[in-house]
């Protein structure tokens, strides 16, 4: 759906929507929503959750494709929930599930505790009550590091090389398309004097009190390996929310969309639906992931223009080998591919045709092949299937392509031939697994 406007007396509030259904959920976001679709994870993670009802996302005045507040300042936690509610108005929506994330999960409590004829459910992933230090409170973060934190993120010209002192996505460090994507979106979000004001209102933040006056059916979702976020965060919400229900992820991304999201998703949608998730169509499928080995490694030797430049002719050519296999692309993230084949043999022949082609670009790839059920959420997958085949190509070398032993028992008499690779542990997939390579 295009960008549309709520009012707000004579000011105009930008919203979008994903998908229909019986469920409204209000995802606060302060990125432009123009920009929600241009990253893959974060578009696969909306188009996912739009398969059980309308996702509806919008951008407070003052940030992002809504007009500026005509004041200086930050938007307050009154004006982001007047705004909230006009867009809610403007759908018709009586009342919506809440999802709160990371820096924005501030406005799904304060929208939940002061609105709760509105409010449906709420889910908060990666939050907090506040960020400071307390006594009552000991694993907020120090003043100090807070201050010079945000000063380094609202720098508009930081020194060249200088790493931030907390990284919210660090399983995509050395994704550069997703950080040209994150850097153009925070410059899209907000000058650096709004950036400044707001983050500097947001660490002055303590929610605490409005957390007991929230009495819908909350859910808090926290990863248990945030260096920025101690899973102490996730338990006082818990604590503190009379009808919360905690759970706990594996994972060290703050950002929620990004890792892996389809335990989270799985978390999100059984408690909206109260269990009876809307499913998707399953099938049963032969899924391949491919990526680049070591690509921090080499687009630090490259430079950035070189890297670029190759990047996307592997790209071009995964896809065309992809296609002379008689595949079909899923998804593409940075480096990586997903993508189904109807028969394992295409599959295998695919990832050795791409192994063998980027020879001549002197970057390796990985690949790992599996057959199992998926299920079909919109334009994505989901399931133990594609979890499986992610595993089985972490678990891969450079130049390697594994299988998993499903895989090579059905393609017996292919003329495909594989050395044993042993038994594995595949990470967050129950029992061990018998892994495979492709004899070269």
């Amino acid at each position: 759906m295009q960008t549309r406007f709520a009012k707000v007396g004579g000011a105009h509030v930008a919203y979008r929507t994903w998908g229909e259904g019986p469920i409204d959920l209000l995802y606060f976001e302060e990125i432009p929503v123009d920009m929600l679709d241009d990253e893959p994870r974060l578009a696969a993670a909306l188009n996912r959750l739009s398969s059980i009802g309308r996702v509806i996302s919008f951008n407070p005045r003052g940030l992002g494709l809504s007009d500026q507040l005509g004041r200086a300042g930050a938007p307050t936690l009154d004006e982001r929930l007047e705004d909230a509610i006009a867009v809610l108005d403007a759908l018709g929506c009586e009342r919506a599930a809440l999802l709160g994330c990371s820096f924005i999960s501030h406005d799904a409590i304060v929208f939940a505790a002061r609105a709760p004829h509105r409010t449906r459910a709420v889910v908060l992933c990666n939050a907090r009550a506040r960020w400071m230090w307390a006594d009552d409170y000991p694993f907020g973060f120090p003043l100090d590091l807070v201050e010079t934190a945000t000063t380094r993120i609202v720098d508009p010209d930081p020194p060249e090389g200088e790493r931030p002192l907390f990284d919210p996505a660090p399983s995509v460090a050395d994704d550069l398309a997703f950080g040209r994507w994150w850097e153009r979106a925070g410059h899209r979000r907000a000058s650096p004097g709004m950036a400044a004001a707001v983050l500097r209102d947001r660490t002055l933040l303590d929610l605490r009190p409005l957390l007991p006056q929230i009495d819908a059916p909350t859910l808090v979702i926290q990863r248990s390996e945030i260096d920025m976020l101690p899973l102490d965060h996730g338990r006082y919400l818990a604590e503190h929310i009379p009808a919360a229900r905690l759970v706990e992820l594996p994972g060290n991304d703050l950002i929620w969309w990004v890792g892996d999201f389809h335990p989270m998703a799985e978390e999100i949608e059984s408690f909206l639906t109260e269990g009876q998730t809307r499913r998707g169509r399953r099938m049963l499928a032969t899924v391949l992931f491919v990526d680049v080995v070591s690509s921090t490694e080499q687009a630090a030797r490259l430079g950035d223009l070189r890297w670029r430049e190759l990047l996307a002719t592997y790209h071009d050519l995964v896809l065309r080998e992809i296609d002379r296999h008689s595949g079909r692309r899923i998804s593409t993230a940075g480096d990586g591919f997903l993508a189904t084949f109807e028969m394992p043999t295409d599959a295998v022949r695919c990832a050795v045709g791409i192994s063998s082609a980027v020879g001549g670009l002197d970057i390796s790839i990985r690949a790992g092949v599996h057959i199992g059920e998926v299920e079909i959420v919109g334009e994505d997958l989901a399931g133990i299937g594609v979890h499986i085949a992610a595993r089985v190509m972490s678990a891969a070398g450079p130049g390697q392509v594994f299988a998993s032993r499903t895989v090579v028992d059905l393609v017996t008499g292919s003329g495909i031939h594989f050395e044993e690779r042993g038994e594995h542990e595949l990470k967050g997939v129950p029992g061990r697994w018998a892994l495979y390579a492709v004899k070269a």
